[in-house]
């Protein structure tokens, strides 16, 4: 309780100096401690003698004047506290001096709690010594006051009081002197407490600046290190983007020292160069990016030199060569770029190539669409002149050959005729194979007997031999015949060709079910693979993806058209062809056509003269040759013919054949007439007149829609120019049944 007193009291000094709290608490302590002792005198005193208000009147003011100083001391007015303190103390004593009413020992011995009063001096005057001087010349003067008041009150001689008043001066001195000593000592101690305070709180400054500026420091580290903890996340998320970004595209990245070696290389750069980015790392990259020209893959002058060396970007476009460790070869595009540091000097340099081997491929590809588009341009505008010349050669010769005796040797020149415009046939229809609308004219067929024919007629008079392995349950096919003809044709020629000395071929045709787990790029099915395989030379693996382009060949006498065509036919069949060949080891080529189940139907046997006696045909075509060479032909058979020259005149004749009769049994109508109606239009218009009409469609352009579906416009049956004398005739039995 004393201490929560004492601390409500002196709370107003707990920010001062450490002296000046012990000062204050000693005050304290001596406040306290006077006013119990007063109160108790002053019970003390009424208790003894109650006669006696001098003596208690001193000390009920002292107490008063005592508790009141307390106020200065909770507001924190030290040294106003402690002035007061003392004068209230030696005011109340020499009051008690005046006013007390004993005898002369008990007044003198009083002037004993002066001197103990004034030993408080050091404590007030702290800072000052004249305050000291001045309370005792002050107390020395009531003394002399009170020495004259006590002779005067108690009459004493002069002597008595002289010595009273020397003993007490004496004793007021040496208390001064005292008093004056120990505040000297207690001030130098002070002074030195507070310098050496003043030095603790000089370097409690310096120590709380330099505080202040670690604090300081630590505050710009602690900003500079999240700065530099921010700057390294985003650089971090900049690799890890960039490297996502590297990952991601389909380019190959290369990242260069100065040197020209390699620091880091993406994935795609890993898959093109078939190498490991870490067993690349540190190498030069002439070690690993070894690029030659298209040009005979003669070596480039070193593109990453002049980079490093010059600061040139370099682009590398077209003919250039990635040499893979794996020993494959890549046509790429690069572009090869310096780097530069914060003083613009070159430190490095990146390349980035993709592989543009399938593009070139898709562009040759495109460009070999572009020259067989142009080819069927080309003969799309030939063939239709070409095969009417074609026509009337042929025709006339067949009719001729009918009416040459069998033993005229002639006949044999009249035969070679046939087959040469046989031939120039056949090279029409492949140059219009590679036309828009080339679809074949299918029909159904046993390919056994269509490979046996086609592979004897290309092998006779030659030293080559042929084995067959034939499933004898083929299936059949609904193929054009004449176009799988020539793809034979095609295969067993060119490995009769490779087999320069004789040899063998060996023919095999089997039924294949294809299911869906099948490498070969056909929907599941039922196919016919027919493979021939010769022992001749073999392909070079350089020209093995060339041989199905047009124009390419190897050959002096060759026109570079007979597997391109092959290519072309099996793809309008929807099948698929394919080529094993090693050099030394001969070549197998290998063709898928779909197969079918029905059965083929059997062709009777067309008589060649009078088969036709009496049956009425209505023939158009707008060349006049072909019109009077297939008019002959047709009254050679025995039929009565009415020419025209095109559609409208056809449909003119027809309505007056309906009319007025006898009717047309059969119009043989030529598809396209140059500026005047065709066969197609003159067919609407005629299956008005006639839904029932027994119509054929003729044509040099076999690769028009119409020839391959000509059911879809009305028509019966289908003739191809140029014809031998049976076909028409052929034709003309089939439109009648």
């Amino acid at each position: 309780m004393y201490n929560r007193f004492m601390r409500f009291f002196l709370k107003s000094f707990e920010d001062s100096d450490f002296m000046l709290q012990q000062r204050a608490r000693v005050l304290f302590v001596i406040v306290i401690s006077s006013t119990i002792a007063l109160v108790a005198f002053s019970i003390f005193f009424i208790v003894r003698d109650q006669r006696d208000p001098g003596i208690i009147l001193p000390f009920v003011a002292a107490i008063v004047l005592i508790l009141g100083a307390l106020f200065f001391l909770k507001k924190g007015h030290f040294s106003f506290y402690a002035h007061f303190l003392l004068v209230v103390a030696l005011v109340a004593i020499w009051m008690v001096n005046f006013f007390e009413s004993g005898p002369l020992v008990q007044r003198i011995d009083s002037i004993i709690l002066v001197l103990a009063v004034l030993t408080m001096t050091p404590l007030v005057f702290i800072r000052k010594g004249g305050g000291i001087i001045l309370y005792f010349a002050l107390n020395m003067v009531l003394l002399l006051v009170y020495s004259i008041y006590i002779q005067i009150t108690f009459n004493l001689e002069n002597s008595i009081t002289r010595e009273f008043m020397l003993d007490n001066i004496l004793a007021f001195s040496l208390t001064g002197v005292f008093c004056y000593s120990i505040f000297s000592i207690y001030k130098r101690s002070l002074e030195k407490a507070q310098k050496a305070e003043e030095e603790i709180q000089a370097q409690y400054e310096e120590l709380a600046a330099t505080s202040e500026e670690l604090e300081a420091m630590n505050d710009e580290l602690i900003k500079a290190h999240n700065d530099i903890m921010i700057s390294n996340q985003k650089i971090n998320e900049e690799r890890d983007r960039l490297a996502t970004t590297l990952r991601s595209i389909g380019d190959g990245v290369i990242t260069l020292t100065s040197e020209g070696n390699i620091e880091t290389m993406n994935r795609a750069a890993e898959d093109i160069l078939c190498r490991s980015s870490g067993d690349c790392r540190e190498k030069h990259i002439n070690e690993v990016f070894k690029i030659v020209s298209t040009r005979a893959e003669q070596a480039l002058d070193d593109p990453i030199e002049k980079v490093l060396c010059e600061g040139e970007q370099v682009e590398m476009e077209g003919d250039v060569i990635l040499m893979c460790c794996d020993g494959t070869r890549k046509m790429i595009s690069a572009i090869a770029t310096p780097l530069y540091d914060s003083l613009n000097r070159i430190n490095g340099a990146v390349i980035a190539f993709r592989d543009i081997t399938e593009r070139k491929k898709m562009e040759d590809e495109v460009l070999k669409a572009s020259k067989i588009e142009s080819l069927g341009v080309f003969a799309g505008g030939i063939a239709h002149d070409f095969n009417n010349l074609l026509t009337a050669i042929l025709g006339s010769v067949s009719i001729v050959r009918l009416d040459m005796e069998e033993k005229n040797r002639n006949r044999e020149f009249l035969l070679d005729a046939e087959r040469a415009c046989l031939r120039a046939k056949d090279l029409t229809q492949q140059l219009l194979t590679f036309s828009k609308g080339g679809a074949p004219i299918k029909t159904m067929a046993s390919l056994k007997n269509l490979i046996k024919d086609t592979t004897a007629f290309v092998l006779s008079g030659s030293s080559v031999q042929c084995v067959y392995d034939i499933d004898e349950h083929l299936w059949n096919a609904e193929v054009d015949r004449g176009q799988i003809s020539q793809v034979v044709h095609n295969m067993i020629l060119n490995a009769r060709q490779s087999m320069i000395g004789g040899g063998t071929i060996r023919v095999v045709a089997v039924n294949a079910v294809i299911d869906e787990e099948s490498s070969i790029p056909l929907l599941p099915g039922h196919y016919i693979r027919v493979s021939i395989s010769d022992s001749g030379d073999g392909i070079r693996s350089d020209i093995m993806n060339k041989i199905f382009e047009p124009f390419f060949t190897t050959k002096m006498e060759g026109n570079g058209l007979g597997l391109a065509v092959t290519a072309s036919i099996i793809k309008n069949h929807n099948g698929h062809i394919a080529v094993l060949s090693a050099p030394g080891e001969g070549a197998t080529f290998e063709f898928y056509l779909p197969a079918s189940m029905e059965k083929v139907m059997e062709e009777k046997e067309i008589l060649t003269t009078s088969s036709f006696d009496g049956v009425r045909i209505l023939l158009m075509d707008d060349d006049e040759i072909v019109l009077r060479v297939a008019e002959h032909m047709l009254q050679r058979l025995g039929c009565e013919v009415q020419t025209s020259r095109d559609g409208s005149k056809a449909i003119e004749l027809y309505r007056g054949s309906i009319e007025s009769g006898p009717r047309f049994k059969v119009v043989i109508m030529d598809l396209t007439v140059p500026g005047a109606m065709g066969g197609k239009d003159a067919m609407v218009e005629l299956k008005k007149l006639d839904p029932d009409i027994r119509a054929i469609v003729s044509s040099g352009y076999a690769n028009d829609p119409v020839m391959a579906r000509f059911h879809e416009y009305g028509f019966c049956g289908y003739v191809i120019k140029p014809y031998k004398i049976e076909e028409l005739g052929r034709a003309i039995l089939k439109a009648l049944t």
